[in-house]
């Protein structure tokens, strides 16, 4: 009666293979959480309790099937599936909801009001209440820290400690080896632990420094910092604080949460399914959930997109695995990850969602030379993939490292902190494994919202012959600092093809290529781009890519950003676009002689219904619409959930502090860092640096010192520059400068237009000091050199004061003009550049930047 009282539950419902497998013992196994696991046979009438003993006994056997009854199975250790177990289908009983957990359910009880407690030997750093994430209590509250100084790197070290302002962290916090400190960076964010809290001196030690020395890892003024776990934070409904030593979760739970009836599971297991090595298996309707993370001692620091961190689901070696209608939620980490050996894959109509790094990660960091080793076709399809980067914030929708042949379709992925898909793992134009990728038909929005910067919609690096983006619909894309892009061809893309893409409400611009070559970029709607509608980072001698038959629609910002030098035909091409900007005053760029400016008049573009009305110009061009409802889930609606954020709005940048740099407190040999500061040299050419040096000082024993070479790509090169935010109308920029034998520099004060516009600027060559092509005077080599200049923004003309060594009273020159007389009210950029094409040096010090008060 048992028996036939379950088979009739199942009655009606869909099961992949016919009823009578399903009702043949021989041919299936059982797992219900009435169970027993001593006297399961793995008969209906006597299923196993776990999962984990049902796979054992199919080991090795004609046995091909496990359905899994109603219930939360708490697995004791990672679901490992080898060789052995080739042919597998694991899937939920039709129509039964089943949870396989990797956590624990915690008994709680009320300690206090507003307060619950629960007593475990666990160790644990997310929680789970009613399959809600809960985060640790923080410093500050729904806000951000910001680093208060630059402080001078280590001799081999990466960054390992942090300065902050008075009062923010304290010695006298009574764990403070438990707080882990969030820097955010540039496009990473590094999770540190603490080693010591130096309250005198302002600035807290970690167990571990980042993985890289550059720039962009640095913890560096102005820089974003959140203090997460301290037990002193805990105050507001949502957070809790596991105490270890005394073994007490402390939980303040919602106003609508109520014992007895509230779940709280606590993660043990990282990783709850292995796959290794096995073929043909199947996951079918089975809910994966409450998988852990821990940061490890040293913090935990990666160069981009968190790749280095597992996942819940992690498949090595598997041909034809498949999850179909799964769920991965509630994770610490990645979802699903396929890795080396992985062919023939496939996720389908999966639900990923609540996740502490990324959903799904396919191929390697490194190029796999062995085929049988390769990661390929690999079919990620219809599936959701929402509300990533909760615990690292770098993590990505999809991330294809060195695969190729991968089919990535009418997926919807939205609320991520980085970038939706990412294609490619090699910078430049060296050998990659990313190639004959289709990325079509998926449906990406909420990317980046203002918490890291660099990133895209789509982000595609290194040459990929044959990868396709096509029917992809991205929309807010929305960066901290800079480059929120909607398509982002980074460095080396090559081969790549962009069609009938509909891209809008992008910070930056909908379409962006740092470098690359040879991208077709043909018959898409890019619109509402805030800084830019198009840009382009570095010119080659080339041909970048080619623009054709696109709609371009903008509201503000210029049609073109960033670096358009080159010539077109040559270096880049735009053919037959469509322009527009909705008041009108569009025109057609020098570089399409085929475009067209005119409305392309779209149903309701402001509301995002960018259907063409009949009539539309847009058949003059070319342009050849499509079908937008066939992007996204086939026969789901568009997504709408919401979970609250894993980060703060980004708040309003402090007011910016005059600069004053004497590279006093930084590493010999190393570069000067700084939020504000940006160096750019070149790789390849070694020679070619810009380091603090102890040789030459104007003041104390350091300076910033210059050494050119020739064989660079730029001439400009090596330069650096500084973005100094709002000081002032009336602005005073003063340094010091010591001349080698050759040296040619040249200084100079730009806005943030496209093109640029320039205010002060001044040349040395040849010892001759030039403004506007004029010689005003002779310099001395070899010797220290005082610079002041006075500029009141929009007057179109400034002074410029200049000290030479053993001679008073310095010489002024007043009624200079600038580069772009009186539209000049904007200073962005105010930079120091070596222009030299030899062996030559100089050096810098007192560098400083001020409003001028008299």
């Amino acid at each position: 009666m048992k028996r036939r009282t379950l088979l009739k539950a199942a009655a009606g419902a869909t099961l992949a293979g016919s009823a009578a497998q399903a009702q043949n013992d021989q041919a299936a196994l059982y797992v219900s959480p009435k169970g027993s696991d001593e006297r399961g046979t793995g008969r209906l009438d006597k299923p196993f309790a776990t999962p984990a003993r049902a796979l054992a006994a199919a080991r090795g056997t004609s046995v091909k099937r496990i359905f899994l009854r109603t219930g939360t199975y708490e697995i004791a250790e990672t679901l490992t599936f080898t060789r052995e177990h080739s042919g597998i289908r694991m899937e939920a009983w039709p129509g039964e909801s089943v949870t396989l957990s990797g956590g624990t359910k915690l008994g709680i009880k009320q300690a206090g009001a507003g307060r619950w407690e629960a007593k475990t030997a666990l160790s644990f750093e997310q929680l789970y209440v009613n399959g809600q994430r809960r985060y640790r209590p923080r410093f500050p509250k729904n806000s951000y820290y910001r680093v208060a100084k630059d402080l001078p790197l280590t001799e081999g070290r990466g960054y390992e400690r942090l300065a902050f302002e008075p009062g923010q962290l304290k010695e006298t916090w009574s764990q403070p080896r438990e707080i882990e400190v969030l820097c955010f960076q540039v496009w990473t964010m590094a999770r540190m632990k603490i080693k010591r809290i130096r309250e005198g001196a302002n600035i807290v030690e970690f167990t571990g420094q980042t993985i890289g020395r550059e720039g962009f890892q640095a913890f560096s003024e102005g820089k974003r910092f959140i203090l997460e776990n301290v037990k002193e934070a805990l105050s507001d409904p949502g957070e809790w604080f596991l105490d270890k030593p005394t073994q007490t979760l402390t939980y303040i739970p919602l106003f609508d949460e109520k014992i007895g009836k509230s779940e709280i599971f606590a993660p043990r297991l990282s990783q709850l399914v292995q796959i290794d090595g096995a073929k043909d298996v199947y996951f079918g309707g089975i809910i994966f959930a409450h998988a852990a993370w821990s940061c490890p001692e040293p913090g935990d620091s990666f160069w981009q997109a968190e790749a280095h961190q597992g996942a819940a689901i992690e498949i090595v070696g598997g041909r034809n695995v498949t999850l179909e209608r799964c769920t991965v939620k509630n994770v610490g980490a990645w979802a699903v990850s396929f890795g080396a050996g992985c062919k023939d894959c496939q996720l389908l109509s999966c639900t990923l969602t609540d996740l502490g790094a990324g959903g799904v990660k396919i191929g390697e960091k490194e190029r796999q030379k062995d085929d049988e080793k390769l990661t390929e076709r690999i079919t990620v399809t219809d599936c959701l993939i929402a509300h990533g980067g909760r615990i690292s914030p770098a993590g990505i929708g999809i991330w294809l490292g060195h695969s190729p042949y991968n089919k990535i379709l009418r997926n919807e992925i939205t609320d991520f902190y980085y970038t939706g898909i990412s294609p490619g793992w090699s910078w430049g134009y060296g050998e990659s494994g990313a190639h004959h990728n289709e990325i079509a038909f998926n449906k990406i929005s909420k990317i980046g919202q203002s918490v890291l910067s660099d990133m895209g919609g789509i982000y595609t690096l290194g040459v990929a012959p044959g990868t396709t983006l096509h029917h992809n619909i991205i929309s807010e894309i929305e960066s901290d600092e800079y480059g929120g892009w909607g398509i982002y061809f980074d460095e080396g893309t090559t081969g790549v093809i962009a069609e009938n893409n509909l891209v809008y409400k992008t910070r930056s611009a909908p379409f962006h290529q740092h470098y690359g070559r040879e991208n077709s970029v043909k018959n898409n709607i890019f619109a509402f781009g805030t800084q830019a509608q198009l840009m382009r980072t570095r010119a080659e001698e080339h041909k970048s890519f080619t623009l054709e038959k696109n709609i371009i629609l903008w509201k503000e910002g210029p049609l073109l950003g960033s670096n358009w030098s080159g010539t077109p035909d040559v270096n880049y091409s735009l053919s037959g676009n469509l322009y527009w900007k909705t008041d009108g005053s569009a025109q057609l760029p020098e570089a399409d002689k085929t475009g067209l400016v005119a409305d392309p008049k779209f149903t309701d573009p402001l509301k995002g219904d960018f259907r063409l009305k009949p009539g539309s110009p847009a058949a003059k061009i070319g342009f050849v619409p499509w079908d937008f409802a066939l992007t996204g889930r086939k026969g789901q609606k568009p997504y709408t959930g919401e979970v609250p954020r894993a980060y703060p709005l980004l708040p309003p940048p402090p007011p910016p502090r005059p600069l004053a740099l004497d590279f006093e407190e930084l590493a010999v040999g190393q570069p000067p860092t700084g939020r504000r500061l940006t160096v750019y040299t070149e790789p390849d050419v070694k020679d070619a640096r810009i380091f603090v040096a102890d040789d030459f000082a104007l003041s104390g024993k350091k300076s910033l010192k210059f050494t050119d070479a020739p064989g660079q790509k730029g001439r400009y090169n090596p330069h650096l520059f500084f973005k100094p935010g709002e000081l002032g109308r009336v602005l005073v920029g003063s340094f010091g400068l010591r001349l080698g034998p050759g040296a040619v520099f040249y200084h100079e004060w730009r806005d943030d237009a496209s093109p640029y516009k320039t205010g002060p600027s001044l040349r040395i060559e040849k010892g001759e000091l030039l403004v506007g092509g004029k010689t005003l005077m002779t310099l001395p080599s070899e010797s220290w050199v005082r610079f002041a200049i006075r500029h009141a923004l929009g007057s179109g003309v400034w002074e410029l004061t200049v000290q030479l060594p053993g001679r008073t009273p310095p010489r002024k020159l007043a009624g200079l003009a600038c580069g772009s007389r009186k539209s000049f009210d904007k200073l962005a950029w105010w930079g120091f550049v070596s222009d030299a094409d030899a062996q030559t040096t100089f050096w810098l010090d007192d560098i400083a930047l001020k409003e001028d008060i008299k």
